[in-house]
């Protein structure tokens, strides 16, 4: 099954590695695929002091179980996702959070049936 996560889920496993979301991404690699956006991967790195303080694990604590949140995940680069799933991303998340049209264009674009050529760069 395919499992898209956001930045929450993420955060969330980070600040806590035995709750029940960590232990899924950490311990489910055969019952799940995860897939999320390189913007996760972003936001990770932007709030990493922010992360470090809640969860008050050391720098190599931390990072250590960044890398094996990171290599549970599939990440596809949102920028070259076809330009019509981008732009329905875009307009299924005005007026609510724009941060979030990466999640939902990767969502669109692991629809079974959808065309799953990427645009070129």
């Amino acid at each position: 099954m395919k499992i898209i996560v956001d930045t929450n889920i993420v955060f969330s496993a980070l600040l806590n590695s035995n709750s029940r979301i960590g232990r899924l991404l950490l311990n489910s690699r055969n019952s799940f695929e995860f897939y999320s956006c390189k913007y996760l991967q972003k936001e990770i790195h932007r709030h990493l002091s922010k992360i470090q303080n809640y969860s008050k694990l050391n720098d190599d604590d931390l990072s250590e179980l960044i890398n094996l949140i990171e290599s549970r995940i599939f990440f596809i680069d949102e920028e070259l996702l076809p330009e019509a799933i981008i732009t329905e991303a875009k307009n299924l998340v005005e007026g609510v959070d724009f941060d979030d049209f990466a999640f939902i264009a990767i969502t669109q674009f692991l629809r079974p049936g959808e065309n799953l050529r990427p645009r070129n760069h």
